[in-house]
């Protein structure tokens, strides 16, 4: 059985998370994979601020990769300065505040090249057209969307009980 006669494999139905993969954005005309990658753009989540200000509120493939990319960065952004902060207290400690601050400088950068290699991950991922996971991130941000849907005018979309509806 030579190479050409294998049929290629089927995608998972989690693959095809990005439904449309031809469509683009209508500010910058990007292809919404590429957008979605450009979300998880290392150090500066920019782009994902962008994506929720200025595309349709109802893209669930930007909506939700822009909301993970900037909850990942704030929690490094929190980790950096808590650590920082202790850094900078234990080196008041002569002599042993030194050896103890180096300790936690190693691991500011540890965490900071895990979160940059995480977001290059992440970024080729939904080049992809794929979901871009984060085990317990991921869980969370889509039950955040469910809770809170958008319309495209960014509004809130609130479900309307009878009770409302005969009771406005």
């Amino acid at each position: 059985m030579s190479a050409s006669d294998k049929k290629p494999a089927k995608k998972k139905k989690d693959d095809a998370f990005l439904k449309d993969y031809d469509s683009r954005t209508e500010k910058m005309n990007l292809s919404y994979d590429l957008a979605g990658a450009a979300c998880y753009f290392p150090f500066f989540p920019l782009a994902s601020y962008f994506w929720l200000q200025n595309e349709a509120k109802t893209n669930e493939f930007l909506r939700f990769n822009s909301i993970q990319s900037i909850v990942m960065f704030s929690i490094w952004l929190v980790f950096g300065v808590v650590l920082g902060t202790i850094k900078a207290v234990v080196d008041q400690i002569p002599y042993v505040g030194a050896i103890i601050g180096i300790l936690f400088l190693i691991i500011q950068i540890m965490i900071s090249v895990g979160y940059g290699i995480g977001c290059i991950r992440l970024g080729f991922t939904t080049k992809a057209g794929k979901k871009a996971k984060i085990p317990i991130m991921s869980k969370q941000v889509e039950e955040y969307m469910k809770k809170n849907p958008t319309s495209d005018n960014g509004e809130s979309v609130k479900a309307i009980t009878q009770d409302e509806e005969q009771n406005p």
